[in-house]
């Protein structure tokens, strides 16, 4: 997940000497979680006071900035995530992913801009919640390993919860 720090998984205080069960198989991989802090702006709510709009900006001294942004306030939902890094940009929301990288400009002599990149192949559709479906049931029957485990989720749950304490 490129929300978490580190190839291998960061050990815990309270991590047991062996794992058993279900839940255990699926906490194996924990890692440290780099964005903290986050500015959040354009809180909007309701006449009822839920918020309908709000954006976060994760900044570091050594990560790419990853702006999150969460919108029911149009007649559409919008869910976005874009992080930005020296050498290019990922874009991902509700059905779609773009990544550009950096390359000579085409307006302007001796800049470089970002441009989308050809090499990188996306699926029409990427089938996501089939796939997960089908992750999970594989999983429980010992087939295969979950691709996203309980503690990346707990993980993106908290920088959820992050965000909406400041809202």
């Amino acid at each position: 997940m490129f929300l978490l720090e580190g190839i291998l998984p960061a050990k815990t205080d309270s991590e047991p000497e062996s794992h058993s069960g279900l839940l255990s198989r699926a906490q194996k991989s924990r890692y440290k979680p780099i964005l903290h802090n986050p500015v959040v702006s354009g809180i909007f709510r309701d006449d009822s006071g839920a918020v309908r709009n709000v954006t976060a900006l994760y900044e570091t001294s050594v990560r790419p900035c990853v702006t999150v942004s969460l919108s029911g306030r149009s007649k559409y939902f919008g869910f976005d995530i874009d992080i930005r890094g020296t050498e290019g940009r990922i874009c991902i929301g509700n059905g779609y992913l773009t990544i550009y990288k950096n390359a000579e400009s085409t307006l302007y002599t001796g800049f470089k801009s970002l441009t989308p990149d050809a090499s990188v192949k996306t699926p029409d559709k990427t089938l996501y919640f089939s796939n997960m479906v089908q992750n999970a049931v594989d999983f429980l029957d010992g087939k295969s390993e979950l691709k996203s485990t309980l503690q990346n989720g707990i993980d993106a749950l908290r920088v959820l919860e992050e965000i909406k304490s400041f809202c």
